[in-house]
């Protein structure tokens, strides 16, 4: 029963690093720690489909209210993210991953810098993500994608996983 547990809560960081990345210009500023970290309704948003605009306005209905809508929505982002251990906690080992692990991260920064949907760039070869595939030698686009959502298990994992005193404790030497 614990495993289950542990499996789904690293399922759910990855989840929302993933949506944090995808959806925010700053995702990665956000995920060190060097931009505040997104209040409620930043959250909220995020989790929000684009809805086009029609050029009306409705009223009328009984509909919730936008802050219990605000809080209801971002309610299941924070408690993932209180059950880690809060931002701070998020941001420590997200830094000591980059620092540890650069190889890994590279890719997860590369991607969430230069993959966006509708794409940045257009070459009919693949734009971006091709390029990016290249760099890391010469996978195709679908291994480049896998290695990028196995990364965001591995991360999830080590942020779970992490102590602040392993940084400072270093075995054999």
């Amino acid at each position: 029963m614990a495993r289950r547990t542990s499996d789904m809560l690293i399922s759910k960081l990855a989840d929302l690093i993933d949506l944090i990345l995808r959806r925010e210009p700053n995702g990665l500023a956000i995920l060190l720690g060097t931009v505040p970290s997104p209040s409620a309704e930043d959250l909220y948003q995020l989790v929000q489909e684009p809805q086009p605009d029609l050029g009306v306005r409705v009223q009328g209905g009984k509909g919730t209210p936008t802050a219990e809508a605000i809080i209801f929505s971002a309610e299941r982002l924070e408690s993932i993210i209180n059950e880690i251990g809060g931002w701070s906690r998020i941001n420590r080992a997200l830094r000591t991953y980059r620092d540890k692990y650069p190889l890994g991260w590279d890719l997860l920064e590369e991607h969430a810098l230069f993959v966006k949907q509708g794409g940045l760039f257009h070459d009919g070869q693949g734009g971006m993500m091709a390029q990016i595939a290249k760099k890391h030698g010469g996978v195709t686009v679908r291994t480049l994608r896998n290695r990028r959502n196995t990364i965001l298990t591995i991360i999830a994992r080590f942020v779970i996983c992490w102590f602040p005193e392993d940084d400072e404790y270093q075995l054999f030497g």
